[in-house]
């Protein structure tokens, strides 16, 4: 099955969100305290997903998948990060995985002051003292609203096949309030699972766990 997404900027989009007060006039830097919101991209990927009896080798392995719609606002995420959470916690519990078992968190990290905040407060919640590595790259691409996912997930593949983890562009001073583990730069470490947050507008949650073909041996 050939999945991805595509998204092509144009002004109907880019008016809306400057109507909403989200666009950044400078790089986004999620999580930041100093963040001023987003930046808007285009971009498309796509991805080859296949049977465990397909045959040939893997890059990846998708071991599990979380959804949640808690509707809370058109727009706005809920503050407690609650869908995010729940879909997080559906993605784990599909793959079998602890929360101790997640190398890195690749974030949805848009760079907005309450979307950071809300996912944030959501993964201190799921992981508790025992953060793993938590970063965006969005500073980098931007957001390509509907290709976010699949480019995001392409880079979470990368980073599997690489032993990679990837800091977040641009953050300098990170916001007091929200209490992650952010890499300093690139980290040489074993990855072995990552948990992928993909967030929308009307309290539309989705979270992936990718693990490396080879996890258990890593």
């Amino acid at each position: 099955c050939l999945v991805g997404g595509a998204e092509v900027l144009c002004d109907l989009t880019l008016s809306g969100f400057r109507s909403l007060q989200l666009l950044s006039d400078e790089p986004a830097t999620p999580f930041d305290a100093g963040r001023k919101g987003i930046n808007l991209s285009e971009g498309s990927a796509f991805l080859c997903l296949e049977t465990g009896q397909s045959g040939g080798l893997a890059l990846a392995h998708l071991s599990g998948g979380g959804l949640s719609s808690d509707g809370y606002h058109m727009t706005a995420p809920h503050p407690d990060g609650q869908g995010c959470l729940s879909a997080m916690q559906g993605a784990l519990a599909d793959a079998g995985l602890q929360p101790g078992d997640i190398s890195w968190v690749h974030a949805h990290g848009t760079g907005s002051r309450h979307n950071d905040l809300s996912e944030g407060k959501a993964i201190c919640r799921l992981f508790g003292t025992e953060l793993p590595w938590v970063s965006s790259t969005k500073g980098i691409h931007g957001h390509a609203l509907g290709a976010s996912g699949a480019l995001e997930t392409v880079l979470c593949v990368q980073s599997l096949q690489n032993q990679k983890i990837l800091p977040t562009a641009g953050l300098k001073v990170p916001d007091p309030e929200i209490s992650l583990r952010h890499p300093d730069g690139v980290v040489d470490t074993p990855v072995k699972h990552i948990l992928k947050n993909t967030l929308g507008f009307g309290g539309v949650n989705a979270a992936l766990v990718l693990s490396h073909p080879q996890a258990g041996s890593l």
